[in-house]
């Protein structure tokens, strides 16, 4: 799964997507939904021109977004890059609330069905 991450040019961002996956797969998310996350943030790392600790504006993305993919898809990219930056943005024990709030109930496990 984490392998897919060698083919990033920007290692920063690979570290931080590795770290990011460590706490999402500490909430129960489920295998699929993981790669989801991955699938999205490397999308996101070769399409930006800077690491994501110095994105500022990232409105050019989202417009390429659009205009490359589905709704579906693009709505799917912004849950995940709300939840990665919620996570990067937060100090350590803030993010511990956050986390408390992101836990999934066990029979939703595996379903691609939104929380």
């Amino acid at each position: 799964m984490l392998n897919s991450l060698a083919t990033l040019e920007k290692k920063e961002d690979v570290e931080l997507i590795k770290s990011f996956v460590k706490v999402i797969e500490a909430q129960g998310l489920s295998k699929a939904r993981v790669v989801l996350y991955i699938s999205a943030l490397k999308l996101v790392s070769r399409h930006l021109k800077v690491t994501f600790t110095k994105v500022k504006d990232i409105e050019e993305f989202f417009t390429w977004l659009n205009s490359s993919y589905s709704s579906q898809t693009v709505q799917g990219d912004i849950i995940v890059l709300r939840r990665f930056y919620k996570w990067l943005r937060a100090k350590p024990e803030e993010y511990e609330e956050l986390r408390r709030n992101h836990t999934y109930h066990p029979s939703r496990k595996g379903t691609f069905a939104p929380p």
